[in-house]
């Protein structure tokens, strides 16, 4: 009874609510870390960084997305070609007013409440940039370089297995993610299937929850049996295949310059790990559309459907020939289980 009250007396407390709570952390003590091992901070930065490296490279693997390729094109053979196009004060300024005012910064120590408090005196010159960008096809490398803040997930503190990697890009980039996403968007959620509902506007976990059910209610009352298959992608933002990704922006209608600029975006990033005033040695990130960047899901939802996993499903339950059963398949949230 007393930690129900303490919980709920919190609640009340905090404003923002139970989610407030629950996404707050507390401040790492590196200290714990600190001994003949990891003698000073620098060490612990390199630890991290080879910790957090070493986990993506160890669950690459190259795709072979060829024969999904081919039943994209037929899909999507005469899908409209669109692209993206310069943008105007208002988006910029409609981009700068959906920011929260946090002080956090990446590399480019710009706070968005620093971004927020100049919105008037910077707007013309931030758009101007923003258009060269678009038109040029081009995501400049500043923008690219990402600072990664571990943070602790479960378990003893002093382990570095038990910290999970917040990547803070510059927030320049951020806006400039913004109002290229805005365009994107808008061709994307009109080409993406109904049977993924993740990362998606008017969609959560309850409508895919919903979906499964009356899928599984409907065939059941047929007489059917089903079957459930589960699948969890782990570091799933991480290991995306840039080529992957631009193929398929090709095959669902984007023109050169939405491609290009993509490229740009995806190709060429860099990740340092930071503790305390310690930095790690950056590295080039090869795979991934990166953590805690506006257009990271919508290039998962694009690619989760062309990765080669798929293609074994389709081999898999091509193979399924008794009527008996029905396979109900649904991407859902990555971090749902």
């Amino acid at each position: 009874m007393a930690k129900r009250n303490f919980t709920r007396n919190s609640v009340r407390k905090t404003r923002g609510g139970v989610w407030k709570i629950l996404k707050s952390h507390k401040p790492s003590d590196w200290n714990s870390f600190l001994n003949a091992s990891y003698p000073n901070e620098q060490a612990l930065a390199e630890a991290f960084a080879s910790h957090f490296r070493n986990k993506v490279n160890n669950l690459k693997a190259s795709p072979e997305p060829d024969d999904i390729f081919e039943q994209l094109e037929k899909k999507f053979k005469d899908c409209p070609k669109w692209d993206i196009h310069p943008c105007s004060t208002d988006e910029v300024a409609k981009a700068i007013d959906s920011i929260k005012p946090s002080s956090s910064f990446g590399p480019d120590s710009i706070s968005n409440r620093l971004i927020k408090e100049l919105k008037f005196e910077a707007l013309d010159a931030i758009t101007l940039v923003f258009n060269r960008c678009i038109s040029e096809g081009i995501f400049p490398d500043i923008w690219k370089h990402g600072k990664i803040v571990p943070v602790h997930k479960s378990g003893p503190r002093n382990r570095i297995e038990n910290f999970r990697p917040v990547c803070l890009f510059g927030n320049l980039g951020k806006l400039l993610k913004c109002v290229v996403r805005q365009q994107f968007l808008n061709h994307l959620e009109h080409i993406l299937p109904d049977n993924i509902f993740g990362f998606r506007p008017g969609r959560g976990t309850q409508d895919a929850t919903g979906n499964v059910l009356d899928a599984i209610h409907r065939h059941r009352a047929k007489g059917k049996c089903v079957a459930l298959l589960a699948l969890d992608a782990s570091s799933a933002f991480d290991l995306l295949n840039h080529d992957v990704i631009i193929r398929s922006l090709e095959i669902v209608g984007a023109s050169p310059l939405m491609c290009k600029w993509s490229e740009s975006f995806l190709k060429g990033c860099k990740n340092y790990v930071q503790i305390g005033d310690s930095q790690s040695d950056p590295w080039i990130v090869e795979t991934g559309a990166g953590q805690g960047r506006r257009l990271s899901p919508d290039y998962y939802n694009l690619a989760t459907m062309s990765q080669a996993i798929f293609a074994v499903l389709s081999d898999f339950l091509a193979m399924q020939t008794t009527p008996v059963w029905t396979w109900c398949t649904v991407t859902l949230h990555r971090n749902v289980t």
